[in-house]
């Protein structure tokens, strides 16, 4: 039974009966469909609190590189106008792309 499976305008206790039935047992694990997410295990975790340290970096160093030049008068010229637009091209990669890529990576 999938999620397609539950019709539009169910109750509260038919989702919780779906919920229970694909939850995993109460292993700490989320089960749609066929996939598993396994969140007790400590390698996924650790994996997962790497990339998102790793993440955290790129949009505050990227948000800081963008700050200085704008911040600062001495540093405005053409050339660090060009390192901010890179700066912000890889800001936007670590809000829109990272944190599901990571995701992926760790859970797949």
């Amino acid at each position: 039974m999938g999620w397609k499976d539950i019709p539009l305008g169910s109750s509260q206790s038919q989702l919780d009966s779906h919920v229970r039935d694909v939850g995993g047992g109460g292993r700490g694990d989320l089960q749609v469909g066929k996939c598993s997410v396994l969140w007790t295990e400590p390698g996924n975790l650790v994996s997962l609190a790497v990339l998102a340290v790793i993440n955290v970096l790129v949009i505050v160093g990227n948000c800081l590189v963008i700050a200085a030049v704008f911040c600062s008068h001495k540093l405005r010229s053409v050339t660090n106008f060009f390192i901010v637009s890179l700066a912000v091209a890889d800001l936007l990669v670590g809000l829109a792309v990272l944190p599901f890529s990571a995701t992926w990576e760790v859970f797949k």
